[in-house]
């Protein structure tokens, strides 16, 4: 029967920590598996968990919060670029360094730059919301949200 390998062990064989230079030090990259969304994945006792978080938690013990990375990148294990925080945290800072999905980076986007230039166009040229919203395959209230700007409002 084959020895189990410690977790440490195992970890550490998937870091490679020869990565990119960033804020003061190196990231140091996740070589196996990532999640849908690109983040560092391994399985423990039988669950998936980030490798940035596990990375973070052998370093400073457990934490029951977030743990973002300073860096921006997602399969960065430098525990010097991660720190903890709650969802909202993870928000704020998402929107402080503007990597939001907004616009067609939101996966749930009927719309693009240039349906919205149309949308605003046709609204001040008197066409009701309904019937925009009939044209562009959308509801009427996401007609008014874009001509208010309250989305799509990055969009000139």
């Amino acid at each position: 029967m084959r020895k189990k390998q410690p977790l440490s062990d195992r970890f550490w064989s998937k870091v490679d920590k020869n990565g990119p230079l960033l804020i003061d030090s190196r990231c140091w990259i996740w070589t196996a598996g990532k999640n849908s969304k690109g983040y560092g994945a391994i399985k423990v006792d039988g669950r998936m968990v980030y490798a940035h978080r596990l990375s973070y938690e052998m370093a400073n013990g457990a934490v029951e919060i977030c743990v973002l990375h300073r860096c921006d990148n997602r399969v960065c294990c430098n525990p010097e670029h991660l720190f903890v925080g709650t969802s909202a945290d993870n928000c704020c800072d998402r929107h402080e360094k503007n990597r939001d999905a907004r616009g067609v980076t939101n996966g749930k986007a009927k719309l693009d730059p240039e349906s919205v230039r149309g949308i605003r166009r046709l609204r001040r040229d008197g066409l009701t919301l309904v019937l925009i919203a009939e044209q562009f395959n959308v509801c009427f209230s996401t007609v008014g949200l874009v001509c208010r700007g309250e989305i799509w409002g990055h969009v000139q």
